[in-house]
């Protein structure tokens, strides 16, 4: 199982006014407060305040009505979408979580992930999160080897662009790697 929404939160928050917070993330000071001057392209001069918003960006991961979208979060989304496989499946997938993605570069986010999920699962059940070595790509050379070794299932699966044009988004409700209950 992996997830990589980091792009549709981005989009979310700089749609509101809120920036990127993956960037003042990843690149923003260890102070509570920072203070940071930016330049734009005219060479003009900013002062850039980071506040609570080293925390509450990525928070959102785990909380999205932070921001005022009514969904759950991704340790909910994960045990939701786990409670729909049969025992012997949930185990391995619980077994093999993978984080893929900028947004796994998070400082942490495997260790609350973890926590999170293991608070919503049995207590018999066994879990292992882990980050991909080459997160940003993960997803990519994921799919490339599942392309080297099960061409004809991945052509099967292909979306030619003229689909997604024509039927949109709901093509993917019935494509043969959605899952039909969500």
């Amino acid at each position: 199982f992996f997830f990589q929404a980091e792009d549709g939160i981005r989009d979310f928050c700089l749609s509101r006014g809120l920036g990127d917070v993956y960037k003042r993330q990843v690149h923003g000071h260890a102070a509570r407060k920072a203070e940071r001057k930016i330049f734009d392209q005219t060479g003009l001069e900013h002062l850039l305040e980071l506040n609570v918003d080293r925390i509450r960006g990525p928070e959102v991961y785990f909380q999205p009505t932070m921001v005022g979208v009514d969904q759950a979060g991704l340790a909910e989304l994960l045990v939701r979408v786990l409670g729909n496989l049969p025992q012997t499946q949930r185990q391995k997938v619980l077994s093999n979580i993978l984080l893929v993605g900028g947004g796994s570069l998070l400082s942490g986010l495997d260790t609350r992930l973890f926590r999170e999920v293991r608070s919503l699962i049995r207590d018999n059940e066994s879990i292992s999160i882990s980050v991909a070595r080459d997160p940003i790509f993960g997803a990519w050379k994921g799919m490339k080897l599942l392309w080297q070794s099960q061409r004809d299932l991945v052509r099967q699966g292909a979306i030619t662009r003229k689909d997604y044009e024509e039927y949109g988004p709901s093509v993917f409700k019935t494509h043969v790697f959605s899952n039909p209950k969500f």
